[in-house]
């Protein structure tokens, strides 16, 4: 379940990302859903697609020139410091330049995944009303609040926190844009900090709004994903295989089913009802809702399970591994500030790979336990137990076999990389 807090930041973080219009997804206030932006935007957010995949390109070449042409005899902390900057950039706009590419192609089925989400987190909370109020602690334990929180530090760090950092970053001489800038004007010579380098923070402070928020729109409508799926999935899920069963009267002066039997009905006039955290459900309304589910599951492996979207996830782990040898093995050749810098953003890819990952797994799980007591309280042949039969596993087809989630492929990695960046912070002593 999503709650309003969250759906109130979401949007606002939509408004603020297209507040110059130059965005591909917009919010429409009138019917709080997510709306393509007209054609004509497009064309002009087209050219930031065009002037970061360049840059890629642009730095990539330099970086293979440089390592080709250097030689052990002449290292330096220039050349390293230098080397660590072009990497870190080049894996992060390959990342971003991955991610545009999608948005281009995929933007109509991501409008439609996620206002199929709030669409039917918005009818689950209209037929379970009665319930949701009567439990309201099913929706305060920590794994709720550390996915709105994830939620809420995406909209704020990719709007606030990112743009600056590029901006200030610039003024670096080792920066890519810095020197590239120099090249032109200064004939290579590093630019000095002057109200002159202002145009040149406020172009690389937007460019870096504009690369954040795309981002940060796909990581938070996946955490909000995670949120709506696992929470309604583990609330309609049966306490037990055993059903109770009632008459489908009801019982006029109180309202409430009257038991009868904890048989299996042999009669049209008896229903089943099941025991979950939210209460007696009826079945029909259990699997009505799980099938609403495994529809918003296929609009979600549309989206996230693109070749763009996980070539977005490998270039962060290049990037954390190829920078930890470099800031943990040769720290001393390093300028302490960017070893500081890059080792923060190193850590938080990794720990939000992991705890997203975590996540994923948390969502098989969940569907594997509903369709194990499901499928476990229909011993007859019946047209309920084929309809339970049919139903499959919610879950994420995320670059198979790396993020297989039964066989726990990319856990038992981001583990193993965990153990080895310990064991060269203990031995780089």
């Amino acid at each position: 379940m999503l709650s309003n807090f969250i759906i109130k930041w979401y949007s606002r973080f939509i408004i603020f990302s297209s507040i110059d219009k130059v965005s591909p997804f917009r919010w429409d206030a009138f019917s709080r859903r997510v709306a393509l932006s007209p054609r004509k935007y497009m064309k002009l957010w087209f050219l930031w697609v065009i002037y970061f995949a360049a840059y890629f390109v642009a730095i990539l070449i330099r970086l293979v020139s440089r390592i080709w042409s250097h030689s052990r005899e002449t290292s330096n902390t220039n050349f390293i410091t230098k080397l660590v900057f072009d990497t870190a950039y080049a894996t992060l706009l390959a990342a971003n330049v991955c991610i545009m590419m999608f948005t281009l192609l995929k933007r109509d089925d991501v409008v439609t995944f996620v206002n199929q989400m709030l669409t039917l987190d918005e009818r689950l909370k209209r037929e379970f009303s009665a319930q949701l109020v009567l439990h309201r602690d099913l929706f305060t334990t920590t794994k709720y609040f550390l996915l709105e929180l994830a939620v809420l530090a995406t909209c704020l760090l990719t709007q606030f926190a990112a743009p600056p950092i590029f901006g200030i970053i610039v003024l670096d001489k080792n920066a890519p844009l810095h020197r590239f800038i120099a090249f032109l004007v200064n004939g290579g010579a590093p630019l000095k900090i002057s109200l002159r380098m202002l145009p040149v923070i406020v172009f690389s402070t937007f460019a870096g709004f504009k690369a954040a928020g795309n981002v940060g729109f796909y990581i938070s409508t996946g955490a909000m994903y995670l949120q709506c799926v696992t929470t309604w999935v583990k609330v309609i899920t049966p306490e037990s295989a055993v059903a109770m069963v009632a008459l489908s009267e009801k019982n006029d002066s109180s309202g409430k089913w009257r038991i009868v039997s904890n048989t299996l009905p042999v009669k049209k006039h008896i229903v089943r009802l099941r025991r979950t955290p939210l209460g007696l459900l009826e079945e029909g309304e259990i699997l009505q809702a799980y099938k609403a589910q495994q529809l918003l599951n296929a609009s979600c492996n549309i989206v996230y399970s693109s070749p763009w979207i996980v070539q977005q996830a490998g270039t962060f782990l290049i990037f954390a591994i190829f920078t930890s040898f470099f800031c943990i093995r040769l720290h001393k050749f390093v300028n302490p500030i960017i070893t500081g810098i890059i080792f923060v953003a190193m850590l938080g890819d990794i720990c939000i790979v992991w705890i997203e990952t975590y996540f994923m797994a948390d969502v098989s799980l969940a569907g594997d336990r509903f369709l194990k007591i499901m499928r476990e309280s229909h011993i007859r042949q019946s047209e309920t137990k084929r309809s339970i039969i049919a139903l499959w596993n919610v879950h994420f087809k995320i670059a198979h076999p790396l993020f297989l989630m039964k066989k726990r492929t990319f856990l038992t990695f981001m583990r193993a990389l965990v153990d080895f960046m310990l064991t060269m912070i203990l031995n780089s002593k």
